[in-house]
């Protein structure tokens, strides 16, 4: 995950991120082991996509609270209209903007 912050007129401030959430674990050496190792190796025992979803959102908050409107572009490898990302999401009050948008029904994020 990253992000930028852009300031504009008023003191007007966006931060922009930018994210790949972990698929399941596949193997050893797959994202999701990397991410794991690492959080092993911090003495945090959380499973690598909550851990991803947990921090991503704990650094939302701060963004917010700080007066930044948020932009976020993810691959979250997951349904973004309901489930585990989708919850968190909805509890700091961030909106998916395609169903937003266009409701369930709308196009397609991927190919």
């Amino acid at each position: 995950m990253g992000w930028t912050r852009l300031r504009g007129k008023n003191n007007h401030s966006v931060r922009i991120y930018s994210g790949y959430c972990p698929n399941p674990p596949t193997g050893p050496l797959s994202v999701y082991a990397q991410h794991r190792q690492y959080l092993i190796n911090k003495k945090d025992d959380r499973c690598s996509r909550l851990a991803f979803i947990q921090d991503l959102c704990e650094d939302i908050k701060k963004a917010m609270v700080q007066g930044d409107k948020i932009v976020l572009m993810l691959d979250g490898n997951m349904d973004m209209k309901q489930g585990i990302m989708a919850n968190h999401f909805k509890k700091i009050i961030l909106k998916e903007a395609i169903i937003d948008k266009y409701g369930s029904n709308g196009p397609s994020t991927f190919r």
